[in-house]
């Protein structure tokens, strides 16, 4: 899993909850830009590295929410938050 998700920023967002956010609803393109201009994103270098990372390595941030079952991309490769049920 992804390292970082300690930290808090305003109004009590983790980095990684955030880039959770900003990936939802987009393309990986999209995510990149918009996960580069939050500065709660920027913020954590190891949270950053995994999304630079491309997209086929493991421990890439996409990858990573793929593998753990988070999210899932539809086939205009977009991706899309998995919410828990309850």
């Amino acid at each position: 899993m992804i390292e970082g998700i300690g930290q808090v920023g305003v109004q009590g967002v983790t980095p990684l909850e955030k880039a959770m956010q900003l990936l939802d609803g987009h393309t990986l393109a999209e995510f990149n830009a918009l996960a580069m201009a939050e500065q709660l994103v920027r913020g954590d270098v190891q949270l950053l590295q995994s999304i630079g990372m491309p997209p086929s390595a493991k421990a890439s941030f996409s990858s990573t929410m793929l593998a753990s079952k988070q999210f899932t991309r539809d086939t205009n490769e977009v991706f899309h938050r998995i919410l828990p049920v309850g």
